[in-house]
């Protein structure tokens, strides 16, 4: 073996492991879609901890309230425009319950396990 060869794949090694690519990826976020006056998935189960994005993909504006299972309420901006983004992070175990503020029929849960 070449000297400094063993020290280089040790580095290499190193780096992968660091990489936000390597760490994240079993932190990747739970996504909900805002599609057609609908949440999709309307019901998820997520891991205490997880980011859960909702995500408006109508050209309508939507909001989302997130009623959290400690009581605590979550909510978006007002209006949620075609392609703009909101993220909660849920940290106590238990069912959460959201809904869009606008249209009173858009409803979904989250089932939040330890």
């Amino acid at each position: 073996m070449l000297p400094g060869r063993g020290f280089f794949f040790l580095i290499m090694g190193l780096a992968v492991a660091a990489s936000p690519s390597a760490a994240g990826a079993q932190g990747a976020p739970t996504k909900i879609a805002i599609e057609h006056y609908a949440f999709d998935p309307p019901t998820i189960s997520v891991k205490a901890g997880d980011r859960i994005e909702f995500t408006n993909n109508d050209q309508i504006p939507h909001s989302v309230v997130l009623e959290a299972p400690n009581g605590e309420t979550f909510r978006s901006r007002e209006q949620l425009d075609e392609g703009e983004t909101f993220a909660v992070v849920l940290s106590t175990p238990g069912d959460a319950v959201y809904f869009c503020d606008l249209h009173s029929g858009m409803r979904g849960k989250i089932t939040v396990a330890k």
